[in-house]
C-alpha cells in the first residue's frame, strides 16, 4: 500500500513559515494591503497563484508575486521551517513495514524537496509530485493518479485540509484528515474524511489496521 502525505500541516509544520513569506512579499512588494491573521491562514493550502489572484487580480502580477514568494521562501525555510512530533520516527516505521510513501503537495518539486531536507525526512520519501510535475493541482486527482501509476495497488491519503479530502474523493481512494496543524476535526469530517488522526502514533496505528 502507497501512503500519501499532504506537505504543509502533515509532514511538515510550515505554518510560520508560510505566514511569514506572506509578510514578507506584503512588507515590500503590496506595502498598501492590510491583512490580519485570518487572512494569514487562508493562504495556507490553496495554490499561490489562486491566493495571489484573490489580492491583486491580474495574472500578471500574481505571477510575479509567486516569483517572488518562492525566492523569499527559500531564504527563509532553514528559520521557520520545523516537522511534526514522532514524523521521522513513524515514516521509517511504515518503510519498514512495507509502505511506498509519497509527497502530493500544491507546492513546486523544488520547494517540497528543500523542505524534506530541512525537516530531515528525505530519506524516507519514495516519490514527491509537486505543483510543477502535473497539468491539475490538488484537488484534481492527477498527482494520485501519477504516483498510483509508479507502485500500482491500493492508495491512501493524508491531509490536513478539506483539499486534500477531496483530492483523495476525487481519486476514488480513502483519506485520512489529521488535526495536529490548523484544520479542526469537525471541518475534516464535513469535507468527508474516512479517518481522523490527532498525532502521527495515531496514523501509524490506523496504517496498520488499513493493511490487515
Amino acid at each position: 500500500m502507497t501512503v500519501i502525505f499532504d506537505l504543509d500541516g502533515t509532514l511538515l509544520d510550515t505554518y510560520q513559515l508560510i505566514r511569514q513569506n506572506y509578510i514578507d512579499v506584503f512588507a515590500k512588494y503590496l506595502p498598501d494591503h492590510e491583512y490580519d491573521e485570518a487572512e494569514l491562514e487562508s493562504y495556507f493550502g490553496p495554490p499561490l497563484l489562486d491566493s495571489f489572484l484573490g489580492i491583486v487580480h491580474d495574472e500578471k502580477k500574481a505571477r510575479a508575486l509567486v516569483r517572488i514568494y518562492r525566492f523569499i521562501s527559500k531564504n527563509n525555510t532553514e528559520k521557520y521551517l520545523r516537522t511534526f512530533p514522532d514524523t521521522a520516527e513513524v515514516l521509517r516505521n511504515l518503510r519498514e513495514k512495507g509502505f511506498q510513501i509519497a509527497v502530493c503537495s500544491n507546492k513546486v518539486h523544488e520547494a517540497v524537496l528543500q523542505g524534506l531536507k530541512v525537516g530531515k525526512i528525505a530519506e524516507f520519501v519514495d516519490l514527491i509530485v509537486g505543483f510543477d510535475d502535473v497539468k491539475k493541482p490538488k484537488p484534481d486527482p492527477e498527482g494520485v493518479m501519477v504516483i498510483q501509476g509508479r507502485f500500482g495497488g491500493k492508495a491512501v491519503f493524508v491531509g490536513d485540509s478539506p483539499i486534500d479530502i477531496m483530492t483523495a474523493k476525487n481519486a476514488g481512494i480513502k483519506s485520512i484528515g489529521v488535526t495536529w496543524a490548523l484544520t479542526k476535526a469537525k471541518t475534516l469530517r464535513q469535507a468527508g474524511a474516512d479517518y481522523l488522526a490527532e498525532s502521527m502514533k495515531d496514523l501509524e496505528k490506523i496504517m496498520e489496521e488499513m493493511n490487515v
